[in-house]
């Protein structure tokens, strides 16, 4: 009877595994035309990819950066570039759900901001897990009574964490009173350069990293017949032909006008997606479009999944 028992039970647990795996391919399948169609820049994709990454975006703010709320926002944002890391990397042919694969991602995106913004004090871990646990039950709604006492520590105690917590002052914090009339904040003291850019050249700055980041994912033929053919080398200062091109590098005519149409294809498809991430996603103030990570260059599997 004891034999038979376990049988039963292994046959069940067997039962469940199934279920949950054939519960898991049906949330892969579902989601899976959505990414393939934020991959290729649908706006309605993206939104939905936004909304569906929002909550995990959230979580890793509020781990990597406890004390700092003000900064929430912007830690969200820089998530939103994890995102994209994960959307680039991610492929069908894993069998793995694209929040699976782009928690870590996000985390790792976040992580890096939190720590170029962290405060140069380091305080205890014991302080940083006392500061999270008091969090968590304030955010339950509980008095200050209920959370000492939830805490398992003294009122002093918790005072001392929340003023260690508070000794940090936020650069967009205003300096006068609440009442005063003088808005002015720790920001707008700062000597500002002598030298402004204008919106134009921020444009320009930012359209020449996305070109040099398109440009270092072709492989070095395909790079080397796109600077040839726009004059983008520091040897060559006008554009070559492309019975020049072939002449120089040894190859047909053809192939450089084939090596140039699937090179300018993929840095279009490249283009477009950084321009549609964001547009729907901006970047907080202090991160550039050079941080965002580089693109999966195009194959013709993306090719056929996107047609």
């Amino acid at each position: 009877m004891e034999v038979v028992r376990r049988k039963r039970k292994g046959l069940r647990w067997i039962v469940r595994g199934r279920e949950h795996s054939k519960e898991y391919e049906e949330q892969f399948a579902e989601e899976r035309p959505w990414l393939l169609a934020a991959r290729s820049g649908d706006p309605e994709a993206l939104r939905w990819l936004c909304d569906h990454t929002e909550a995990a975006r959230r979580e890793a703010a509020r781990f990597y950066l406890p004390g700092r709320p003000d900064q929430w926002p912007d830690a969200e944002n820089v998530g939103w570039i994890g995102v994209v890391d994960a959307l680039a990397r991610w492929k069908v042919s894993t069998g793995v759900r694209f929040l699976d694969y782009a928690v870590h991602h996000i985390g790792n995106r976040v992580r890096e901001f939190a720590q170029a913004h962290r405060s140069p004090v380091r305080r205890p871990a014991w302080l940083f897990r006392a500061y999270r646990k008091m969090e968590r039950l304030l955010e339950e709604g509980l008095e200050w009574e209920e959370v000492v006492q939830r805490a398992g520590c003294s009122e002093s105690t918790l005072a001392s964490v929340v003023s260690v917590y508070r000794e940090d002052l936020s650069l967009h914090v205003q300096l006068g009173r609440s009442g005063d009339e003088d808005d002015r904040t720790a920001l707008d003291l700062l000597p500002a350069p002598e030298e402004r850019k204008t919106g134009e050249d921020w444009e320009r700055e930012e359209r020449l990293l996305i070109l040099k980041m398109l440009l270092s994912e072709l492989d070095p033929e395909a790079r080397h017949v796109v600077c040839l053919s726009f004059g983008l080398g520091a040897a060559e200062s006008r554009s070559l032909t492309s019975r020049e091109i072939a002449k120089r590098m040894g190859l047909t005519r053809q192939r450089v006008e084939r090596i140039l149409e699937k090179a300018l294809r993929s840095m279009r498809l490249g283009f477009l997606r950084q321009e549609r991430c964001s547009a729907l996603h901006p970047l907080p103030l202090g991160v550039g479009v050079g941080q965002l990570s580089r693109t999966a260059p195009f194959d013709e599997e993306l090719a056929e999944e996107i047609a």
